[in-house]
């Protein structure tokens, strides 16, 4: 049942109606009724093909904290800064996708521009330091606005 739920979720995300309903009878579409079976309709903020790419990647459990203003700030869709970032956990490589959690929650899942070493680093740190302490910038952002997608 956990797969049929998730595989609702996604349809949902994606814009689709999914219905589950008993397969052990003939014609089970000729037998789909509101009442009698489930129905998962769409969600009202659809995923972009994007998004949902980013978010269905998997993540070798790595995670990122961040605090408060950081969390205000991925709210209003803005991308992730050193200075937000409390404590990393796992090992991941540029381009990997993390999972950015607040209070203990996941609050948005995004591709990370540094591996896990460089974050060790500059965690908690402002943008203008990073060339400072890694000897090299490739992004302002921890992980860019368009390359993250908030939880559902």
């Amino acid at each position: 049942m956990l797969a049929k739920v998730n595989a609702a979720k996604l349809c949902m995300q994606s814009g689709s109606t999914m219905i589950i309903s008993n397969g052990l009878v003939n014609n089970p579409i000729d037998q789909i009724h509101p009442e009698k079976s489930t129905w998962f309709h769409p969600a009202k903020n659809i995923l972009t093909s994007r998004q949902q790419w980013i978010w269905n990647r998997p993540i070798q459990k790595a995670i990122i904290h961040i605090d408060e203003g950081a969390s205000r700030a991925l709210g209003k869709n803005s991308s992730l800064l050193a200075i937000g970032v409390k404590s990393i956990e796992g090992r991941f490589y540029r381009g990997d996708t993390v999972s950015i959690h607040y209070n203990k929650k996941e609050v948005a899942r995004g591709m990370i521009n540094y591996d896990f070493k460089e974050m060790d680093q500059i965690k908690g740190k402002k943008s203008n330091e990073i060339s400072t302490i890694l000897g090299f910038v490739r992004e302002d952002e921890i992980i860019h606005k368009d390359n993250m997608v908030a939880s559902r």
